[in-house]
């Protein structure tokens, strides 16, 4: 299949576009930044804030995996999925994989922010449902690769604490960006019935022994 992936420069899109192409998939490689994209997919550039160019990207595609990014300014996801919706309908998209990023579709918790977000990808999602035939919903919840980041990384090297902000007892289902993109291989087959998809462990986790330093490093490097 011809398969449009969103972001494919990116932490999340570059393992999916690896994963499709591997599976035997046409992909293109959709960015800001084509010049970056990885070997086996064709780049096309595009931008989130041009509905005309999406809808070019998308011609001919048998399914578009999208995400949205979290930017400084909360006014654009709900412009960009105004955006994609109108794209994949003036496309004539059939199926749309859409990662909620690490969003959950069922609950956000107190924090309004968390509200705002929950309330945006649904409204992405029933829009999306509008236009294409099918909508698959993959929800990771936080991404292990976050643990890399420096502010995580750096302390964990220097003082061997693994430091996160979350609260010690909240439950996550960890997950990596590699998980996400064996679901998408998985879920851009059209016998995958349309729905919303949790991606994570089956039972959360809170704390884990601490390990020693010296795997720590090892897993950091």
């Amino acid at each position: 299949m011809r398969i449009v992936v969103h972001g494919a420069t990116g932490a999340q899109g570059s393992p999916i576009v690896v994963a499709l192409a591997k599976a035997g998939h046409e992909v293109a490689a959709l960015s800001r930044h084509p010049q970056a994209v990885l070997e086996g997919a064709t780049p096309v550039a595009a931008t989130l804030d041009d509905q005309s160019s999406l809808a070019d990207a998308y011609e001919g595609a048998d399914v578009v995996f999208v995400h949205l990014p979290m930017p400084a300014d909360p006014d654009a996801p709900g412009r960009w999925a105004g955006a994609v919706i109108g794209a994949v309908a003036a496309a004539g998209v059939g199926r749309v994989v859409l990662s909620s990023s690490g969003a959950s579709l069922e609950e956000s918790g107190p924090d309004p922010m968390l509200v705002a977000r929950l309330s945006g990808m649904r409204r992405f999602h029933e829009g999306l449902t509008e236009v294409a035939d099918s909508v698959v919903v993959l929800a990771p919840r936080l991404f292990l690769e976050n643990l890399l980041l420096p502010f995580v990384s750096g302390p964990l090297l220097a003082e061997g604490v693994l430091a996160y902000p979350l609260a010690a007892d909240k439950p996550i289902s960890w997950t990596s960006h590699l998980d996400v993109a064996e679901a998408v291989v998985v879920a851009v087959d059209s016998d995958i019935p349309a729905g919303v998809y949790d991606i994570g462990p089956a039972g959360p986790l809170t704390r884990a022994p601490r390990p020693p330093l010296h795997a720590t490093k090892a897993f950091v490097h």
